[in-house]
């Protein structure tokens, strides 16, 4: 319980159990104002109230291709390869703008992709959509597929 006592015209002092404290010496030293710190640097992860490092996420991970450029690189070391090939085939039966990107960065991995995931034939049939769709970026990656791949997906092949 806190207690404030004094004559007319002396400083007030509060008491507090044993501890007596004159307001004036309150206010010098600070006690009753409210003390806070800047959070620890691992609190401030991407995108906090005092900014962190949000900036610093955007321009890596929203870059154009970098997305694209990681998965291609760490891909095998990923837990669930198969759904990452379904994510491939799925794009690959997309626009031909999502066909291209797919093309630019993962082009040079499906046979690996599939033959690890045994999907080899939803690959070739998502590959032969695109080049159907007109996808210049596949097309013009055809030849760095296997050449039995190719013979499969050729325009004008069922």
């Amino acid at each position: 319980m806190m207690v404030t006592s004094g004559a007319p015209g002396s400083p007030r002092r509060r008491t507090s159990g044993s501890k007596t404290i004159r307001q004036s010496e309150a206010r010098l030293i600070g006690i009753g104002a409210a003390v806070t710190r800047r959070p620890l640097p691992h609190h401030r992860a991407y995108g906090s109230v005092h900014g962190g490092s949000r900036r610093l996420r955007r321009h890596f991970l929203d870059s154009s291709g970098s997305k694209g450029t990681y998965a291609r690189t760490l891909w095998p070391y990923f837990s669930k390869k198969y759904d990452f090939a379904e994510n491939i085939i799925a794009m690959l039966h997309k626009s031909s703008d999502t066909q291209n990107y797919v093309a630019a960065y993962f082009l040079s991995i499906p046979e690996e992709l599939a033959e690890r995931t045994n999907t080899t034939d939803q690959m070739i049939r998502a590959l032969k959509r695109a080049v159907d769709n007109g996808a210049t970026t596949v097309i013009e990656g055809l030849p760095n597929l296997p050449k039995e791949w190719v013979a499969r997906i050729a325009p004008g092949k069922k």
